[in-house]
C-alpha cells in the first residue's frame, strides 16, 4: 500500500473514530448525570439567562471530551493501535497474508515460472508480499476497494473495543446507581452496539476482505500473466 493511501486512511480513521468515542463519552455522561441535566434544561427554559449559562456548560463540555478523545487517538496512531488490535484479537491481517501468499504460489504455479518453489520458503513471505503489492497497486478500483473495506474493518475494531468498556463503565454505574429507570438500560445499548457491529464484521465484511485479494490476483493471471512469469522468475528463480 502506497504510504500517501495509508496516511489519508489512517486519517479518516482517526475522525471517524473520535465521533464514535464522543458518542459513547457523552452516553456515560448522560448515564451519570442525565437527572441533573434534566432539571438544569427545565430550569433553564423558563429562565433565559440560565439557559445561556446551560448552553455554555454543555459546548464546554462536549470540547472537553473532544479534545480528550483527540488525546486518546493520537496515543493510538503512535503505538499504531488498530493495527495492535487485529494482531492481538483478531487476526484478520495475518490471515489475509496467509491467503496472499497461498494463491501467489497458485498463479506462479499456473503461468509455470520457474522458481515458484520457493516461494513457500519462510524467509521469502516478505518478498511473496511485494511482489503482490508490486502488481495490485496498479488495480485502482480494486486498490481503492481493498482501503475502503480495511478502513471500516479497523473503525469496527475501535467500536467493538469501546463497546466492551462502555458496557464495563455502564454497568458499574448502574449497580452504584442502583435505580430503574431508562438510564438503567444504557449497558444494553452498549451490548446491542458491540455485538451487532461484531456480527456485521465477522458474517459479511471479513469475508469480504479475504476474497478480495483473490479477485486481484485472478486479475493479475487474466491481464498480467507474462509480466507475473517474469518477476517470479526474476526474484525467486
Amino acid at each position: 500500500m502506497s504510504e500517501e493511501k495509508t496516511w489519508k486512511m489512517g486519517a479518516s480513521i482517526g475522525k471517524r473514530v473520535r465521533n464514535y468515542l464522543i458518542f459513547f463519552a457523552i452516553l456515560i455522561l448522560l448515564q451519570i448525570w442525565w437527572e441533573e441535566l434534566l432539571r438544569s434544561i427545565t430550569d433553564s427554559l423558563s429562565n433565559e439567562a440560565e439557559l445561556g449559562i446551560l448552553n455554555k456548560i454543555i459546548t464546554s463540555i462536549l470540547t472537553l471530551i473532544g479534545a480528550i478523545a483527540l488525546i486518546i487517538l493520537n496515543l493510538g496512531r503512535d503505538v499504531d493501535l488498530h493495527n495492535l488490535l487485529d494482531k492481538k484479537l483478531f487476526h484478520v491481517r495475518s490471515r489475509t497474508g496467509e491467503i496472499i501468499r497461498r494463491e501467489m504460489i497458485k498463479a506462479a504455479e499456473s503461468v509455470q515460472a520457474n522458481g515458484y518453489e520457493n516461494m513457500s520458503k519462510k524467509e521469502r513471505q516478505n518478498d511473496v508480499m511485494y511482489l503482490f503489492y508490486h502488481f495490485v497497486n496498479e488495480q485502482e478500483v480494486l486498490r481503492a476497494l481493498a482501503f475502503t473495506y480495511w478502513e471500516q474493518y479497523f473503525v469496527n475494531l475501535y467500536i467493538i473495543i469501546f463497546s466492551i468498556l462502555g458496557l464495563l463503565f455502564s454497568l458499574g454505574i448502574s449497580l452504584l446507581r442502583w435505580e430503574l429507570d431508562w438510564a438503567a438500560f444504557i449497558p444494553f445499548l452498549f451490548l446491542f452496539i458491540g455485538i451487532g457491529v461484531g456480527l456485521q464484521t465477522q458474517s459479511s465484511l471479513v469475508k469480504k476482505l479475504y476474497d478480495l485479494p483473490k479477485q486481484q490476483i485472478q486479475e493479475l493471471k487474466s491481464s498480467k500473466s507474462v509480466e507475473l512469469k517474469k518477476e517470479v522468475e526474476a526474484r525467486f528463480g
